[in-house]
């Protein structure tokens, strides 16, 4: 199945993940799926795509502005005319200048399975499993600064005009165009997957059931100790994981979190404030929107009437 989503609306763009904190991709199944999009942060709550993952491989190019790409290991600035591989089940998010600096991204996620056409195929096991199962490659930065990174950037944007032209037999040649891609990117993260471990990679593996924890109980009252006991660590280490991880406190990603589900709340439900700053475990409305104002710059209700009309 293919899936693509280039109509224009008005409604702000909204991730959705299941309970473990994966990404929910519309189109993308266990199945041999494709997905190409546009995403205008504009309309991104916040202009920011929190931490996250998925079994998708996912790369991003920026069609205008600029936008700082992270995963736990590595930090990016990527600017118009770049681009960003991210690896399958790594923990990433995004985050774009606020307006009137524009930021619009053309991004691809697909199953490994689509390049090879079967799961555990030669093809896969040559081709593809080399890069998913790299400890060290968990994402890599693509500019048209060489010969490689200009032919990976001009299969990416073949890909996107034949998805956006929709012709007869698109698919074959989606796949051919990617195909060429995945041989380059082969080529030039040889040394980087032959470097070893990434640094961090445990830590993102032992902060992902803690982040799914905070996803379920961030209505309720957590503690440290709450968090830390997710993981199966001690408090000091749960806050060095979170350090180390996503470059924020336990605390912090909390109150992000309980922010993020407040702004969603704001635009789809009909709930006054006092009752989203209760279901969202914020100890009262007056500290809802202190810390609602100091994150998007607005009161709760300056932001449901500023967005209204995407309701």
């Amino acid at each position: 199945m293919f899936y693509r989503d280039y109509k224009s609306n008005k409604r702000p763009y909204r991730i959705s993940v299941d309970q473990n904190q994966q990404e929910i991709i519309a189109g993308v199944t266990d199945e041999l799926t494709f997905h190409c999009g546009e995403t205008d942060y504009n309309r991104v709550l916040g202009q920011k795509v929190p931490w996250h993952w998925h079994p998708s491989i996912e790369i991003n190019y920026v069609v205008e502005g600029e936008a700082d790409y992270e995963t736990s290991a590595k930090q990016y600035h990527l600017k118009k005319g770049e681009a960003i591989f991210v690896n399958s089940n790594v923990l990433h998010r995004t985050v774009a200048p606020r307006a009137p600096h524009a930021h619009l991204e053309y991004s691809l996620k697909f199953e490994p399975a689509f390049l090879s056409g079967i799961y555990g195929n030669p093809l896969e096991q040559k081709y593809v499993m080399p890069i998913l199962q790299s400890t060290s490659l968990d994402s890599w930065l693509i500019r048209p600064e060489d010969a490689a990174g200009i032919r990976m950037l001009g299969h990416f944007l073949k890909i996107v005009e034949l998805c956006k032209e929709d012709a007869f037999g698109y698919e074959f040649e989606v796949r051919h165009e990617l195909a060429g891609l995945w041989l380059e990117l082969l080529s030039v993260t040889s040394e980087e997957r032959s470097a070893g471990t990434v640094s961090g990679s445990q830590d993102a593996a032992r902060i992902k059931p803690m982040l799914n924890y905070i996803r379920e109980h961030y209505g309720e009252k957590i503690s440290l100790d709450d968090i830390a006991a997710a993981g199966s660590i001690s408090r000091r280490e749960a806050t060095r994981c979170f350090s180390r991880s996503i470059r924020q406190s336990p605390g912090e990603y909390l109150k992000m979190y309980r922010v993020r589900t407040a702004m969603r709340r704001l635009l789809l439900t009909n709930d006054s404030v006092a009752q989203i700053s209760d279901e969202c475990g914020f100890t009262s409305p007056a500290y809802f929107t202190k810390v609602f104002a100091q994150e998007t710059g607005v009161t709760p209700a300056q932001y449901r009437k500023a967005h209204a009309e995407s309701r």
